[in-house]
């Protein structure tokens, strides 16, 4: 990209931050974000509340942190793109309501929460799961759901079956931990399946999945859940991870039922048709 298009990324992303958090908040933003990047600094909590959150959100400045931040509260990263599907969606979340189900949200690496937080106030009688199995994002997910009783944040990782794993991060990120599957792994894996029977009297609305090529190993096998879950939003990471097979993994499971197809930014939602219409 050259040096006007740069600036004019830029330009946008200043634009959306004001939009977000008003000129005072959205300039100090910047400006720590900046000192953060400097080689050798001292990494820096800050904290800030998009507009129409009750609760601030904690980030780590200059770091991966803060484009997230801005992709799910500035770009509305995790909302439905189309308008039909999104009052589809509410109408299945509502009738879950109205017949006494308590819609759950699995949040599927869960980072420092912020997704979460977002699906708490879109779906505020949700159950949601926060799954995050790496401790300094973790440490953070729990102070940024601290204000919501519905988000059950849980340090572990996301399977098809429970076993252990490892960690490893060739970046450096704080969003590109990596799980690999190990005996000796020190970190606990929970299944889907487990979180829905966790609590009597719930029902799956969303599966959001965000593990950086996991998802090879979560859809190889218990795959029943797909079928009753309304909403699966994921990214497909194959080119980040060329030729493990990500995206088919996935899709190879989604496709057996017939299923609706949207895509905002880097997430794809996959919408059960059957939200058109009385689900059996």
């Amino acid at each position: 990209m050259d040096v006007i298009g740069k600036l004019a990324q830029r330009g946008v992303a200043f634009s959306d931050t004001i939009r977000l958090f008003g000129l005072r908040d959205a300039v100090r933003a910047h400006a720590g974000n900046f000192r953060g990047k400097r080689p050798g600094a001292t990494p820096r909590i800050g904290h800030m509340t998009p507009k129409g959150l009750a609760h601030p959100v904690h980030y780590r400045m200059g770091s991966s942190d803060w484009p997230v931040l801005q992709k799910i509260f500035a770009a509305d990263d995790y909302a439905i793109p189309s308008p039909e599907h999104d009052r589809a969606v509410d109408a299945a979340y509502t009738a879950m309501l109205a017949r006494g189900v308590r819609p759950v949200i699995i949040d599927c690496g869960a980072n420092i929460g912020l997704a979460s937080v977002w699906f708490a106030n879109r779906y505020p009688e949700a159950l949601i799961y926060a799954i995050e199995p790496q401790a300094e994002n973790f440490a953070l997910l729990r102070r940024n759901c601290a204000g919501y009783d519905r988000i059950v944040p849980l340090q572990c990782a996301i399977s098809d079956r429970e076993a252990n794993v490892t960690l490893v991060n060739p970046s450096g990120e704080p969003w590109a931990w990596e799980t690999v599957e190990a005996t000796d792994g020190g970190i606990p894996t929970t299944t889907i399946a487990h979180l829905l029977a966790r609590q009597e009297g719930c029902a799956p609305l969303t599966v959001k999945i965000d593990i950086e090529g996991f998802e090879v190993e979560l859809f190889r096998s218990n795959t029943d859940w797909v079928r009753d879950t309304p909403v699966i939003v994921f990214e497909s990471h194959d080119s980040m991870f060329p030729w493990r097979g990500t995206a088919h993994a996935m899709l190879s499971v989604l496709v057996r039922e017939p299923r609706e197809y949207l895509q905002r930014g880097e997430n794809v939602f996959s919408i059960d048709r059957r939200v058109h219409s009385p689900r059996p």
